[in-house]
């Protein structure tokens, strides 16, 4: 049995898709060796070929995201794989597309309309500048058989974007890639894989006849939220393997995550959450602030060379065991001295208001001890 309906002419409605309906589809970003990549989002080009080798030997061939969805409507997509590239680096015409063109295979290029001939400005900051193709080479890619799909102008979160906004975005960047390159553009992905209800509208309302995420809710899923697996550079034959077995199971688990992030109940729980955080921070630092008690004076009677000298330290008091660094005193000689575990005063003299205070034994603050009084250390 089949969720999927029938459009007026026979047309099949993928607005909404079952789990097992949900069609295996790759996504990459840069095919390049670089020396840092925090993101994770470049693949080798030998472990490209090497993953675009292990598709072809069984069997898989790789397809755009527009001749997948045509097979879906004909129900033909048996043994075909998506292929997506996001962002547009320069990177895939020079290393992605003589690989594919070596199995016959294509894919879908999702350009950022308003960055076409410069660089992932949306990474500044926290990662390396890497160049994206001009409109000649995306021109260039389109005319070996790859799709041109649109990835926004600028590459935002549209998550909470304002309307407006939004439909620039997204409605802008398609027309402005019709009119560069004369294509029907019918390809969406989100930034970031990230979208809410009124992406997903505006996507639809543009003219767009599918969107790729990453981590769809399995109660989103549709020809507007196409789930992608992300393929990375650590990804030999036997994961290769296990996300092509598992690919379902793994859509689901990652759906399951994001859609308690997306529910109204967790958003609320969220925000509770982090402002009672904030609060016990501020009301800590508050009370640190006014409440921490000031350190303690001690007065050290030493003798260095025969003769007394006086040392005074500024320490918080802890009870045990704990050694005292007294820097150089007057007499330019350090000391450390150890206190035993119970009846520190022996050692010590606790002034807190002064130097002319009394210690508990009744001796004189400034009174000099002898070895017994010291615990038996020399000092």
């Amino acid at each position: 049995m089949t969720t999927t309906q029938d459009r007026p002419g026979g047309v099949p409605d993928f607005s909404r898709l079952r789990l097992g309906q949900v069609p295996i589809v790759l996504m990459y970003h840069m095919i390049a060796d670089v020396p840092e990549d925090p993101h994770k989002l470049a693949v080798a080009p030998a472990r490209f070929a090497e993953q675009m080798a292990w598709l072809a030997e069984r069997g898989l061939r790789g397809v755009s995201m527009e001749t997948l969805m045509a097979a879906m409507r004909a129900g033909r997509a048996r043994g075909l794989a998506g292929l997506t590239f996001d962002d547009g680096y320069l990177s895939v015409l020079e290393d992605a597309l003589p690989v594919l063109l070596r199995h016959d295979f294509t894919a879908t290029m999702f350009i950022i309309s308003d960055r076409i001939g410069g660089t992932n400005e949306w990474d500044a900051g926290t990662g390396p500048v890497w160049p994206l193709m001009t409109a000649a080479q995306v021109a260039q890619v389109a005319a070996a058989g790859m799709e041109i799909g649109s990835h926004t102008a600028t590459h935002p979160r549209l998550p909470g974007i304002a309307a407006d906004q939004a439909t620039a975005e997204i409605s802008g960047s398609r027309a402005r890639l019709r009119e560069l390159f004369d294509l029907p553009v019918t390809g969406f992905a989100y930034p970031y894989g990230r979208m809410d209800a009124t992406a997903r509208q505006t996507v639809r309302d543009a003219g767009y006849g599918y969107a790729c995420s990453v981590e769809t809710p399995v109660s989103l899923l549709g020809d507007m939220t196409l789930p992608r697996i992300t393929f990375y550079d650590r990804d030999g034959a036997g994961r290769m393997a296990a996300k092509k077995l598992f690919f379902r199971s793994y859509t689901a688990a990652l759906g399951t995550r994001r859609g308690l992030s997306y529910s109204p109940l967790a958003r609320q729980v969220r925000r509770t959450l982090t402002a009672s955080l904030h609060r016990l921070c501020r009301l800590r630092r508050g009370a640190c602030q006014q409440e921490r008690p000031q350190p303690l004076a001690y007065h050290v009677d030493v003798e260095v060379a025969g003769e007394p000298c006086s040392r005074v330290t500024r320490r918080g008091r802890q009870r045990g065991r704990r050694v005292e660094q007294l820097e150089k005193d007057g007499c330019g000689a350090g000391r450390v001295i150890q206190r035993p575990e119970a009846g520190f005063r022996a050692v010590l003299a606790e002034f807190r208001y002064g130097a002319d205070a009394r210690r508990d034994d009744g001796q004189p603050g400034g009174h000099r001890l002898d070895d017994r009084e010291r615990g038996g250390l020399r000092v």
